[in-house]
């Protein structure tokens, strides 16, 4: 790093401990030039620890991903066998575990509910359409290779 750049960082830590009084430049003419081509970033020394910056996390939307964030609050054991069945599982994570479960329990209930309509359907069928119906399904199994 040039001394330049140095010089004006004393500089303006000069100026602004001084405070809005008028400025009596005792530098020579030159120095703004210099200024110009020197950036705080350039201001580095050996013991000094820049920050590092902490990684974006990539938000996405609700709408791009099609998922929504729900916090659940659950006892410890709890939490404990989710995640040791999510590891048992493999699977990529608890949140992924935790949402086959619900995708398991949603198919149930659909099956469920498709077997009751079902059942209500037959059930409404009057003797003839039910007669019917058994002889086309035995005219399809007849169809069927054994």
């Amino acid at each position: 790093m040039s001394g330049d750049c140095l010089l004006r960082a004393a500089f303006d830590i000069y100026e602004t401990s001084r405070g809005p009084q008028k400025r009596r430049s005792a530098l020579p003419l030159n120095f703004t030039e210099r200024r110009k081509r020197c950036s705080m970033s350039n201001v580095h020394t050996i013991h000094m620890r820049t920050p590092h910056a902490r990684p974006a996390r990539r938000k996405t939307s609700s709408r791009s991903s099609g998922k929504e964030r729900i916090t659940v609050s659950l006892s410890k054991e709890k939490v404990r066998f989710l995640k040791a069945r999510s590891a048992q599982r493999e699977a990529p994570s608890v949140s992924a575990y935790v949402e086959r479960l619900v995708a398991d329990a949603q198919a149930r209930a659909e099956l469920e509910n498709l077997s009751a309509h079902t059942a209500l359907y037959y059930d409404s069928l009057s003797a003839k359409e039910a007669e019917e119906l058994s002889a086309w399904a035995e005219l399809g199994e007849s169809a069927l290779p054994r």
